[in-house]
């Protein structure tokens, strides 16, 4: 829920931004929100990548990953 919001607030925000030249290098209201819905999609991804059940896992190589999916294709 949190990341629609953030996600929506930024979209919103671009979408203004292509018809007026608000963000274009002034510190407003509108620049602040960006950075406020930046910070909560960082937050949120945190959290996701915490609570993933990955999460603890060691990360594979690609060269590994290729061939556990080679290896999956052949069996």
């Amino acid at each position: 829920m949190l990341v629609d919001v953030a996600m929506a607030g930024l979209i919103s925000l671009a979408t203004g931004a292509m018809t007026e030249g608000y963000l274009l290098a002034t510190i407003s209201i509108h620049l602040l929100m960006v950075y406020l819905y930046l910070s909560i999609v960082a937050l949120v991804m945190d959290v996701a990548e915490e609570t993933s059940p990955y999460a603890d896992l060691p990360e594979m190589s690609p060269e590994a990953a290729s061939y556990a999916a080679w290896a999956e294709l052949v069996h």
